[in-house]
């Protein structure tokens, strides 16, 4: 394995751009590669089982490519298929929950929110390895699965999206939260209605600044990280083309070349 090779990034969509864009800002002479499950967005209300067989069926394409490291960007399936991945393709790979919980401890709030898809929130995942951590934390957790379908269709500044955001928080009136684990990589792209909700006083924690560092320390001990050098970016998506490239913009907070989007049929998958 060479360090000239590219670092991949999963995601069921268009959240783990959130991912993307702060791995381009840490590891600016990395090539990435970026694959987006467009055809069967969003993972966060499938079972398990279907999860995991995504998530395989899409990670199995992309080692036809020339990758060195693997970066789940969706909480949902680092939740339910890391394990497996792990277990099946020989690379080193990394999640987003680990940096996200590890993020957390660094804080020093004592009771949290974390707002996930149904999926991820069903697994416990967040609670048990936080507790492990810090026993004495106090958790409540909401799912609040159509922030996806907001998102994914770029209505992020809608009305509508701040009457959902204060739909699904409702619960917490009343409650002092200090911290708010965004563990899903979409909800960085309406954390400012959520933080309006919520309240100011709130720390809100995403997964890509812990999981850009996280991927750093990987290469770097692992002797991968690519010299300096002009890097290339690629995507790659399994439907909506089109659509990805007028809304990955607002991601990575730059313009998609088209000719770096790859359309795949899922038959080749």
């Amino acid at each position: 394995m060479q360090s000239q090779s590219s670092v991949a990034i999963f995601d069921s969509g268009l959240g783990g751009l959130t991912v993307m864009r702060e791995i381009m800002q840490l590891l600016p002479y990395e090539d990435l590669i970026y694959f987006g499950d467009m055809a069967r967005v969003p993972y966060g209300g499938r079972g398990s089982k279907t999860i995991v067989r995504y998530a395989l069926e899409c990670i199995r394409f992309l080692m036809k490519r020339k990758i060195k490291c693997l970066v789940i960007a969706c909480h949902t399936v680092s939740a339910y298929a890391l394990q497996d991945l792990a277990r099946e393709f020989g690379l080193p790979m990394l999640g987003v929950i680990e940096p996200l919980v590890q993020e957390l401890c660094k804080t020093d709030a004592k009771q949290i929110l974390i707002l996930g898809t149904k999926a991820t929130i069903a697994s416990h995942i967040y609670p048990k390895l936080i507790l492990e951590k810090k026993p004495s934390l106090k958790i409540s957790s909401i799912a609040a699965p159509l922030f996806v379908p907001f998102v994914e269709e770029g209505l992020i500044h809608h009305p509508a999206c701040d009457l959902v955001v204060q739909e699904y928080l409702k619960p917490l009136a009343g409650q002092k939260i200090d911290a708010a684990l965004l563990a899903c990589t979409h909800y960085p792209l309406i954390k400012k209605a959520i933080q309006k909700c919520i309240g100011r006083q709130v720390t809100l924690i995403e997964a890509g600044p812990p999981t850009a560092h996280a991927l750093f320390d990987l290469l770097a001990n692992k002797l991968l990280l690519s010299p300096p050098r002009r890097s290339k970016l690629s995507f790659i998506v399994t439907d909506h083309r089109e659509k990805f490239c007028s809304h990955a913009a607002a991601f990575l907070n730059r313009p998609i070349d088209p000719h770096d989007v790859e359309e795949v049929d899922l038959c080749s998958l």
